[in-house]
């Protein structure tokens, strides 16, 4: 079953072909009956890419793309990519914004897809109405959503449609919705003190079942899209929501925004994912409340799960615990930048309070605690594979 867009100033029908990532446009061209098919036109640029990646890259493994549920990834034809690391992916085609973006920090190209296909010398392989098409939608996506050029390169929530924004959930809405409660002047509020969370927009209070919500939230800190609960359960502390199962949970789930929702999960429990400059160092964390008192940081829910984008500069900062150290030595095989708890510990001469210090809250809490002095974490982070003895 092929999938058709007609595209005119006030339509936009699709039909939906199961088992395939499919393009999902937002806006709508202004034009009369025009048609184009949106599985031809994006084979098309997957083929372009391929000719691409095949005449700038001698390395098969440059060679190759990767297809997420939201983009195209595959080495940036502009820098070259990871000279350290030829499967970096770091160049992204977005579907829904028909635009280019690098996320290494020394390169940061970013352009409409129409303007890379003719960059790259592939433009004269489409006709006319898809040239148009992909031109409108990249120029109506920066218009929508009001970011410039400049604020796009820095910001991830720039590279979302509006139409996929607009699945995120209004705080205010859900806090009436669950019945929840401002943590100031609630009874947890010295608990989310004590662990100095002073963040309070990020949280919410249950009174009647005693639970604690912490959002992943908007760059306006007005709109949620994804969020955990705290049970205070040592068997299950913490229950995750992505954007699909929030949706559930207020009984507005629509099975119609299945692509949309499944691109928005993918980003949903990535806590501050859209806080992020993606053209500085981001700092990984397992958990959301580490990445609340971290410049720059992110808390991914697990330490399984990793940061969803090629960006140049990334580094974990794991728990320390038997499952952190693990994650720790895994990432410090393939390259990236950890952090060195053992060696902290002994430089800050923290071995008689280790114990009490499962990850980066506590460290903070013991310090505020004795009134210590700690040392600068950048120069803890290591890529050495010589310093494992340090995790």
């Amino acid at each position: 079953m092929t999938r058709t867009f007609t595209v005119d100033s006030k339509n936009l029908t699709a039909e939906k072909n199961e088992g395939e990532i499919n393009f999902s446009p937002s806006f709508a061209l202004d034009q009369d009956q025009t048609k184009v098919d949106a599985n031809v036109l994006w084979k098309k640029v997957t083929d372009s890419v391929q000719r691409i990646l095949e005449k700038r890259f001698a390395d098969s493994r440059k060679r190759t793309s990767r297809p997420h549920v939201d983009r195209l990834a595959f080495a940036c034809p502009y820098c070259g990519d990871s000279a350290k690391d030829a499967m970096k992916k770091r160049g992204n085609l977005f579907y829904d914004s028909m635009n280019f973006h690098c996320f290494n920090g020394d390169c940061k190209a970013h352009m409409s897809l129409s303007s890379f296909l003719e960059d790259q010398g592939e433009l004269g392989v489409y006709t006319a109405d898809e040239v148009a098409y992909m031109k409108q939608v990249a120029s109506d996506h920066i218009t929508h959503s009001g970011f410039s050029k400049i604020k796009i390169s820095q910001n991830i929530e720039s590279l979302l449609s509006e139409e996929a924004m607009n699945l995120t959930v209004s705080r205010e809405v859900f806090m009436s919705r669950m019945n929840l409660k401002e943590i100031k002047g609630s009874r947890i509020e010295n608990y989310l003190r004590n662990r100095l969370q002073f963040k309070f927009e990020n949280f919410a209070f249950d009174p009647k079942k005693g639970l604690v919500y912490v959002f992943n939230l908007t760059h306006d800190k007005q709109r949620i899209i994804g969020y955990q609960v705290k049970t205070f359960n040592k068997r299950c502390p913490y229950l995750t929501y992505k954007t699909s199962a929030m949706h559930k949970e207020l009984k507005i789930y629509n099975p119609d925004n299945i692509e949309l929702l499944t691109k928005m999960d993918e980003i949903s429990t990535v806590f501050n994912v859209l806080d992020l400059d993606i053209n500085k160092t981001i700092t990984i964390f397992e958990g959301p409340l580490d990445s609340f008192l971290f410049p720059n940081a992110t808390g991914v829910c697990s330490a399984k799960n990793d940061f969803p984008f090629d960006v140049d500069s990334k580094r974990y900062f794991y728990d320390n615990d038997e499952t952190g150290k693990e994650w720790a030595m895994r990432r410090l095989n393939e390259g990236y930048q950890v952090f060195m708890w053992r060696k902290y510990i002994e430089d800050n001469e923290l071995g008689a309070r280790a114990a009490k210090i499962k990850d980066l809250n506590d460290l903070l809490i013991e310090a505020k605690k004795h009134n210590l002095k700690l040392k600068p974490f950048s120069k803890y982070f290591s890529d050495d594979k010589y310093d494992m003895v340090w995790l």
